[in-house]
């Protein structure tokens, strides 16, 4: 129990902090939140987005190709740096510090032995003659201990920076850290309030000629009722008039605590391109939850690998492989893969050209790559008419049966064999002819033309 008494004058009032300790009252605190290291450490609300992000990421499926395109099995330093962990702790340097840096490892031989990702608050940067220049600070040691690591020699990936193009980016962590310290400070005050019983800060004013028995009274009774408080400051300072016991904060329930915490988190998730309720897990109901958890992949995720790609292949290029996420084969994107499917065929039955109807549903396809159109399908009703109509020209005037194959039912109340004049109709009980385990009917139709050609009259046997 820390407790201080002042005498000034003979004039005393006590002043009471239940929830704070003297050093946080004159000195300032000890856990306040003074970089983006301290907000990942302190505050849930960032630990929990920064993860979120690197988890998401490193659940999409890579692969790993050859400079040729051919699919590797893993890629050369699987066994010393697993693929997942480098590419979620350069994510989660980039969130934290807003650039990463992987060093690249030799053996007493020089050749390249592995990769280690080197912590990023750790590690400065300058630029001279055109060259980027590297080296780390750890209490006060200095890594490499003379010279520095180049661009051949370690991995530099960065956030842009509108002020900085040389140094590390603007993180997301950065753009939040006074969200970070608000909600530290909510935390902080809530335990502390608590800890020390719940009571507001107090005072007790005492008047300048009170006799000192009176005073003593006064002052023991009320050292007697916050006796039992822990971490409490009591401090008697000089005032005058009558004897008053004031509130000079507010009550708790008085607070608005719970709008500061919303309005933290609202920031968080801007700053983190996170849906708030993907952040703060609470979605009204299951479907709910994964349509905002596929969005998130889908927009933030997705552009995130994008941005992996084309920065993180350039280096490994050098190592003779390169990664590809594979967005598309995550579970959660499976029944839009679905969806879209059978979108794509809607549109091409329907006589959208199948470039168009890709691109139309948002298929990605590689520059090189293009897509044939595929051949329409001759409609069998009109093929099997041509055919009839061909063979009737070629007839002799003179009636001989003809055998057409019928492919389909015909559906329509009736049928007329084109180009013939006069128009014959047949009857479709007649021409009807049900198929069968891929096997076609047959039937006649007995055609009869005058000598010039002329059709008289067509009768189905």
């Amino acid at each position: 129990m820390t407790q201080k008494i002042l005498n000034i004058n003979g004039m005393k009032a006590a002043l009471v902090v239940p929830w704070a300790t003297l050093d946080a009252l004159e000195f300032g605190s000890k856990n306040k939140i003074g970089n983006e290291c301290d907000a990942y450490s302190q505050v849930p609300i960032i630990y929990r987005a920064v993860r979120l992000r690197s988890n998401a990421l490193v659940s999409v499926p890579l692969k790993v190709l050859g400079a040729n395109g051919t699919e590797l099995e893993s890629y050369p330093f699987e066994k010393q740096l697993p693929l997942k962990d480098l590419i979620w702790k350069i994510e989660t340097s980039l969130l934290l510090a807003g650039a990463a840096y992987v060093l690249e490892l030799a053996n007493e031989a020089g050749l390249k032995a592995g990769l280690q990702v080197i912590n990023p608050f750790t590690m400065k940067v300058k630029k001279v003659n055109g060259q980027l220049l590297f080296w780390q600070e750890v209490d006060g040691t200095r890594y490499p201990s003379q010279g520095y690591w180049t661009e051949d020699e370690l991995f530099y990936m960065r956030e842009f920076n509108p002020n900085d193009d040389i140094g590390a980016g603007v993180s997301p962590t950065s753009v939040a850290l006074m969200n970070a310290k608000l909600s530290n400070y909510l935390t902080r005050y809530s335990a502390q309030f608590f800890e020390g019983g719940g009571l507001p800060i107090t005072m007790i004013s005492l008047p300048a000629g009170i006799q000192a028995g009176e005073r003593e009274t006064v002052e023991n009774w009320f050292k007697e009722k916050i006796s039992a408080l822990r971490n409490k400051i009591s401090r008697v300072i000089a005032v005058s008039g009558e004897t008053k016991i004031n509130n000079l904060s507010q009550t708790f329930e008085n607070l608005v605590i719970e709008k500061l915490d919303a309005h933290v988190i609202e920031n968080v998730a801007y700053a983190f391109d996170i849906p708030k309720t993907v952040l703060t897990a609470d979605s009204a109901n299951f479907a709910t939850a994964n349509v905002e958890y596929k969005s998130f992949i889908s927009d933030t995720i997705q552009a995130r690998c994008k941005f992996f790609e084309s920065t993180l292949n350039k280096w490994l290029i050098n190592y003779g492989f390169k990664l590809e996420f594979d967005i598309q084969e995550m579970s959660v994107m499976q029944e839009d893969e679905v969806n879209r499917s059978g979108a794509l065929k809607n549109l091409v039955d329907s006589g959208v050209p199948l470039s168009m109807a890709m691109q139309i549903l948002g298929y990605d396809l590689p520059d090189a790559m293009t897509i044939p159109e595929p051949m329409k399908q001759p409609d069998t009703n009109t093929q099997d008419m041509n055919t009839q109509n061909n063979n009737m020209q070629d007839m002799p005037a003179k009636t001989e049966p003809i055998n057409i194959h019928l492919h389909t039912e015909v559906k329509s109340p009736d049928i007329q064999l084109p180009e013939m004049k006069p128009n014959i109709t047949v009857q479709p009980s007649d021409i009807i002819i049900e198929q069968k385990n891929e096997e076609v009917k047959t039937k006649q139709i007995l055609l009869k033309r005058d000598k010039d050609g002329k059709l008289l009259s067509a009768e189905v046997k």
